[in-house]
């Protein structure tokens, strides 16, 4: 879902050899997509559609699996996205969620807090960001069972692996 300009649709096809379709509101992201994937030789592993993520138009159960990467964070309605997800992957199949989500930390009385919050979702067009919580609720809500979540930043920061200056 929010498959942007393919990136990580190729690098799944080029490390599992499995075919991708993407989805995205955005035909021009799209059409920047296929021009990748021409280059890179992978036209016939992956296709792209361009829907609403609420409203797919896709068949029950018609999938392997989902991944969405800081795409569903755009929906207003979190449970009607995932809903929609859970509709279109087989039973028992896997949703991998990579989200923005404000911290348990976060004091909506802190101005600080409020001042980062909303350059967050000003700079990245987002509704009011949700708390990990929030979407864990509306992922159940949505049908899911939910194995595991976590902080992608704080298992980084204890990471032998780090950006160079």
């Amino acid at each position: 879902l929010g498959c942007g300009v393919g990136g990580p649709a190729r690098n799944i096809v080029r490390l599992a050899g499995c075919n991708v379709m993407g989805v995205n509101n955005n035909e021009y992201q799209i059409s920047r997509a296929r021009r990748h994937d021409t280059k890179y030789g992978m036209n016939s592993k992956i296709n792209y559609t361009k829907t609403d993520f609420c409203n797919m138009c896709f068949g029950d159960n018609e999938y392997d699996g989902a991944y969405a990467i800081e795409a569903t964070c755009h929906a207003t309605d979190k449970v009607k996205c995932y809903s929609e997800v859970f509709r279109v992957i087989k039973p028992g199949s896997y949703f991998v969620l990579y989200e923005w989500c404000i911290t348990e930390k976060y004091d909506p009385n802190n101005e600080e807090h409020r001042r980062i919050r909303h350059k967050i979702e000003l700079g990245d067009s987002l509704p009011d960001l949700e708390t990990k919580g929030q979407v864990v609720e509306a992922l159940k809500a949505s049908g899911f069972i939910v194995e595991d979540s976590f902080d992608v930043a704080e298992r980084f920061e204890s990471s032998p692996i780090h950006n160079l200056p």
